[in-house]
């Protein structure tokens, strides 16, 4: 499987274990994914690629978002409680804002790789055992819904 550049819109197919093995994580990142794997069903295919292109797709915003917010709460308590002046108080809002905010993206960044690459063994297991895949709740891997079940 070799990239293509010439048409970026076309979508990565993965329909054997050597397709599986050679995707990574940046190679592809502005590129859809399609499973297409031999033995699995439509609806398992709809259901693996759309879990790999929104694995792919995420950037952490919405997290950022929450962590920028929540550093400026506390920074601006923090502040507030150790009776700092203006110009000290602003440094340490911002500071905590930056620093909450990176720390909540590179979070989600990570745990979206994580369960990528799960979602890739999950893959490459199907295409060297031929077995049936789990069939997880909509929009989850089958590590979480095996902990929403109780069973993680």
């Amino acid at each position: 499987m070799t990239p293509d550049t010439t048409n970026m819109g076309e979508p990565v197919r993965l329909a054997s274990a050597a397709d599986i093995a050679a995707l990574q994580w940046r190679s592809y990142r502005q590129r859809p994914v399609a499973v297409d794997l031999p033995g699995l069903g439509e609806k398992d295919r709809l259901a693996y690629s759309t879990r790999l292109n929104r694995l792919m797709a995420e950037c952490g915003c919405n997290e950022g978002a929450v962590g920028l917010l929540l550093g400026a709460a506390l920074g601006t308590i923090a502040a507030l409680l150790a009776g700092m002046g203006w110009i000290a108080g602003i440094a340490v809002i911002v500071a905590t804002s930056i620093a909450l905010s990176g720390l909540f993206k590179f979070s989600k960044l990570s745990m979206a790789k994580a369960h990528f690459f799960s979602t890739l063994e999950e893959l490459q297991a199907l295409a060297n055992d031929g077995d049936k895949p789990p069939k997880p709740a909509a929009g989850m891997t089958g590590r979480d819904s095996a902990m929403e079940a109780g069973n993680g």
